[in-house]
């Protein structure tokens, strides 16, 4: 999947961190996160990086609780899967071509990724309907 620029630059500093290269080296197999226990030699599953993203997302819930009851309900559904369709969701409101969308969510199918184009449907569900506020024409 393509990253930015400056996430590259996070990556660099954080394996310079850990002792290594600022880039992979051509067929280097290492692990892309390593432990958080300080111990070199071992890395983050798949499913230790979920609970901590799923604790991370509790923990901001608890503190929106007492402001925004609802947002926090959100944030505690949060998951990785819930950042994935976030950002293939920004991607597509930003005009990213689906094809390119489909590609860096591996989708077999372009039906899939078309899921990720409901904000934009949304939006325009909202004028088709009249959702506006009281005396004013739909284009302001």
């Amino acid at each position: 999947m393509p990253v930015s620029d400056m996430l590259m630059a996070d990556f660099a500093r954080y394996r310079v961190f850990h002792g290594l290269s600022p880039v992979p080296s051509a067929g280097e197999r290492g692990p892309a996160v390593m432990s958080i226990a300080g111990d070199d030699a071992r890395h983050l599953t798949p499913a230790a990086i979920y609970l901590i993203v799923k604790e991370v997302f509790r923990r901001a819930a608890d503190a929106l609780e007492p402001v925004d009851p609802v947002g926090a309900a959100t944030l505690r559904r949060a998951s990785t899967h819930w950042l994935r369709h976030s950002a293939a969701s920004h991607q597509a409101d930003a005009g990213t071509d689906l094809r390119f969308i489909q590609k860096n969510l591996r989708h077999a199918s372009i039906e899939t990724t078309g899921i990720y184009l409901h904000a934009e449907d949304d939006r325009r569900h909202a004028h088709t309907v009249g959702e506006r506020q009281p005396g004013l024409p739909l284009s302001q």
